[in-house]
């Protein structure tokens, strides 16, 4: 699994919107499982930026056989923590600030992983559901 991660790992970073700093993806690996740690919008969200590199990113995890795990919950910018701590420009805070009023609610972003392929199973970790797209499942159809 560990040789078969770290090619997977690899190549995710070489999809198009992760490379261009569209959007940014984490992942770790422990015991054999692979989990979807975070992704995010790095300068705008609802174009369809991170549906693109999902559906890339699935294509890989099928090449290598690897189900991914994942517990959706919306991710804030805290830009008044950020905005203290003096060491972001205006610009970047206020970018944040208009990142943060178009992020998905935890619902929405269940809903979003549930049309990529993915499906709860039953777990919940620090009171957000445990999802899972398994290797090879269907793909979703383009234009979501």
């Amino acid at each position: 699994m560990t040789a078969n991660y770290q090619a997977f790992e690899r190549e995710v970073q070489q999809v198009h919107e992760m490379k261009s700093g569209l959007i940014s993806i984490m992942f770790s690996q422990a015991g054999g499982t692979v989990t979807l740690e975070s992704i995010w919008s790095e300068q705008e969200r609802g174009q369809g930026h991170a549906s693109k590199a999902m559906r890339a990113v699935l294509e890989i995890a099928d090449k290598y056989d690897i189900d991914i795990y994942g517990q959706p919950h919306a991710l804030l910018y805290d830009t008044e923590m950020q905005e203290d701590s003096g060491m972001f420009s205006a610009e970047q805070i206020d970018l944040w600030d208009r990142l943060n009023e178009n992020s998905l609610s935890n619902a929405e972003l269940l809903n979003w992983y549930v049309r990529l392929g993915f499906e709860l199973t039953g777990a919940t970790l620090t009171d957000d559901p445990e999802i899972v797209r398994r290797a090879n499942a269907p793909q979703p159809k383009p234009g979501m």
